[in-house]
């Protein structure tokens, strides 16, 4: 009796046991199939590399759009746009447990279009300071610095080579647009000679005016850097009104010894005729033309007084005083710096133990040394170095 019911209890068991591990077997499959799911994306790739993932192929499409759009100007007339690596739109199935990230279109353009930062070879140029290149750069001066240990920033020469940290995008994008722009035409000088004022002496007779033209160029940009420019027509719509300058003839005293073995001038003259600094405006442009005023000024070491006489530094001063700015020789103190690349009139300039007032088109002004006073000069002329900073106060 008892064989019987073993052998019926083991039957019992395989017939319970069957079903139960197909139940197993079964959610083991279901499992695994959800876990290794196939799931459908579309990429976005540069000459075969993977850029961004996108969950669908209108979107993929979007992303490679933006790129090619990122840098076009508003408003501009697009002639082409072109990348240096082929930009493609992939479809691909992913089979696995974790899906892959998939960005937002926007995101997508940004990171494509930034890149990566990567350390690159610089060749230092002529008026290159370490600050400027730093600036220049997105550098912070301390981080120029730590990527150039045991670099001596104060013997910075032309041809050396340092290292730099630029942000690479993953494609770069050419764009050639026509663009059109109104821009300013800034007035002529006129002169008029008179005998009122001593030989290199000038006044401002006539402001003079503004004028305004619309200009159409043809730009070609390499990831929104204008890299070359055709003027192709020029309208002007405003005519600008020259500005009037009075330029001394008059002849200055000569300097005779005296019985005591000094100098005195003869006609009584007791220093340079200093110019009025009412209706200059607070701005870079007119600290440049107020300062012009006072080519032929004598040089004193330590001065800065602008009648009887003033060094580089002191004529700095001098100046920005007579316009209401309230400055020591500590220039820095009192404004910000800028690259050279981005000098306007009325930036102050830095060399090493010179100063001088940048006016414009690649000429400064600044007191030199007694034989020569203050003068006008291309930058560099003193041969005093590379610009070491330049410093802005009125903006």
């Amino acid at each position: 009796m008892s064989e019987v019911f073993g052998k019926k209890g083991n039957k019992l068991a395989v017939l319970v046991a069957i079903p139960l591990a197909l139940l197993l077997f079964m959610t083991a499959m279901i499992y695994s199939s959800k876990a290794f799911a196939t799931e459908e994306y579309w990429l976005v790739q540069a000459n075969g590399n993977d850029l961004a993932v996108l969950s669908s192929e209108t979107e993929a499409k979007q992303v490679v759009d933006g790129v090619k759009k990122a840098y076009v100007t508003k408003g501009s007339k697009v002639e082409s746009v072109t990348t240096d690596k082929e930009l493609e739109v992939v479809h691909k199935n992913f089979k696995s447990k974790k899906s892959p990230e998939i960005m937002s279109t926007d995101k997508a353009v940004d990171k494509i279009t930034k890149g990566v930062k990567a350390p690159k070879k610089y060749v230092v140029k002529e008026g290159d300071t370490a600050w400027n290149i730093a600036v220049d750069n997105g550098l912070k001066y301390d981080e120029f610095l730590g990527m150039n240990k045991g670099y001596d920033p104060e013997g910075i020469l032309p041809g050396d080579e340092v290292i730099i940290e630029k942000q690479v995008p993953y494609v770069n994008v050419k764009t050639v647009e026509v663009l059109k722009n109104k821009e300013t035409v800034t007035p002529d000088i006129q002169y008029e000679d008179t005998d009122s004022l001593y030989e290199g002496e000038t006044k401002v007779k006539e402001q003079g005016e503004n004028g305004s033209k619309d200009v159409t160029t043809r730009q070609t940009n390499l990831n929104g850097v204008v890299t070359d420019s055709k003027t192709l027509k020029e309208t002007v719509t405003v005519e600008a009104k020259p500005q009037i300058v009075l330029r001394g003839t008059k002849k200055r005293p000569v300097a005779t010894s005296n019985a005591s073995g000094g100098s005195s001038y003869g006609g009584g003259y007791s220093g340079f005729s200093v110019p009025s600094a009412a209706g200059y405006s607070g701005s870079g442009s007119s600290v440049a033309s107020y300062a012009c005023q006072f080519v032929g000024a004598p040089y004193v070491w330590g001065g800065t007084n602008l009648r009887t006489g003033v060094d580089c530094s002191g004529f700095v001063v001098a100046v920005y005083r007579a316009l209401g700015y309230n400055i020591t020789r500590s220039f820095a103190s009192y404004g910000r710096y800028v690259s050279p690349s981005q000098m306007q009139p009325g930036d102050i300039i830095s060399y090493r133990g010179h100063y001088s007032i940048y006016v414009g088109g690649g000429r400064e002004v600044h007191a030199l040394n007694p034989s020569l006073g203050v003068k006008i000069t291309s930058l560099g002329w003193a041969r005093v170095g590379p610009i070491q900073a330049v410093i802005r106060i009125v903006e």
